[in-house]
Parts: C-alpha cells; structure tokens; sequence
C-alpha cells in the first residue's frame, strides 16, 4: 500500500540527586527566626516539603505538621521561612525530584524565647538587727542549657555593695553564672554579717532577656 509510519519516543536518565542547603541561625534566640532554604537539582520538577515539630516551655510538643508539602519547584528555589512562636524547633527539609531521587534530609534545630526572666531577691527587711542570708533567684520560662549550650560565666551578672557612716558605696561581692544552682529557678544566696548599708544589684545578660 506504500503507507510508512514513524514512531518515537522522548525521555530522560536522571541519576542525580536534589541539593538541599539550610542557612545558618543561632541555636538561642529572642525574637522571630528566618531559616534560609536552597534547594537544587539537574533538571527542572520536583516537590520538597518543610517539616517543624515544636515543643514549648514544659517540652510537650504542640506543633507537628507540614507547613509546605509537595511544592513544584525548578532547578533552583531559594526561600525562607520565618517562625514567630516561642518554643524548641526542629525543621527537616526533605525534596524529591520526578525520577525519584531523593535528597539527603536536612534539618536544623533551634529555640526562640521571648520572655523575660523573673528575677526577685528575698529572705531580708529593710533593716535588719542580725546577719541575714538573701537569696536571689532568676526564673527563665525555658531551662537555660540546650543542645549543648550552656551559660556563659557572665550570663548571671549580681554585685553587692557595701556603705558605712562616712565611706562610699564599695563592691563587696560578684556573683556570676556558677554562684546559682542549675536548676529553674537558678538560686544563688549571699550571708550579710557586717554593719552597713547595702546594695544588691541583679542583672541577666541580654541574650537571656527576651
């Protein structure tokens, strides 16, 4: 009959897997946290989904959920999510392209903590006639150690000074970071026994400030 026909096909081999980069951010923070994203691959198509499980002050979780699941994506995107609420993240990244590679997962683990320490000195009146013990206590919502970081020696910052009849107000004491026990609240005492006037003058670092 002379009739030809042609026929073909069209398709790809794509051995390569996606590229997922997380940007830097600081393990502690006291304020809202941008987590920067970059995601790669050969060719153009392919999903990705960000996962966050949060925990709050008591460490029970009260978020666990995608907040972006199979979006479409080319060969690059470049994005940042941003997380307002206070509490112990953990954010996986996970991508896939249409051959089905599968990225290596990624995640990053971080804390924000907006609230202020509680900070209340107690165990004296305003004029004492025999030595007294004051105790100073700091109370952070969150425990102060997290993924291996701890306190700083200057974190907790109280001085104590001392005036008598005649002399000038005079540092008599410092009390830092190990003067406080490690559990919430951190508790430090100092005992007065001297005749004076005195002054105590407790201040948290301002990382731990909120």
């Amino acid at each position: 009959c002379g009739n030809e026909g042609t026929t073909g096909t069209h398709f790809y081999i794509d051995k390569h897997k996606p590229e997922i980069q997380l940007g830097n951010v600081n393990t502690i923070n006291n304020r809202d946290v941008t987590v920067p994203v970059t995601l790669t691959d050969n060719m153009r198509g392919g999903k990705y989904t960000i996962h966050v499980v949060r925990t709050n002050e008591g460490g029970s979780v009260v978020e666990n959920r995608d907040i972006r699941k199979n979006v479409t994506w080319g060969r690059e995107v470049l994005s940042g999510v941003t997380f307002d609420a206070q509490g112990d993240y953990t954010v996986t990244v996970s991508a896939e392209d249409k051959a089905g590679n599968k990225a290596v997962t990624r995640t990053v683990k971080f804390r924000i903590d907006k609230t202020a320490p509680v900070i209340s000195i107690s165990g004296m009146s305003d004029r004492q006639t025999t030595a007294v013990n004051a105790t100073i206590s700091i109370d952070e919502a969150f425990s102060f150690a997290y993924e291996n970081n701890n306190l700083a020696a200057d974190a907790f910052n109280v001085t104590i000074t001392r005036k008598t009849d005649g002399t000038a107000a005079s540092n008599i004491a410092t009390l830092g970071t190990s003067s406080f026990s490690g559990s919430n609240p951190h508790t430090a005492t100092y005992n007065f026994t001297e005749d004076g006037e005195y002054t105590i003058t407790a201040k948290p670092d301002q990382d731990l400030q909120g």
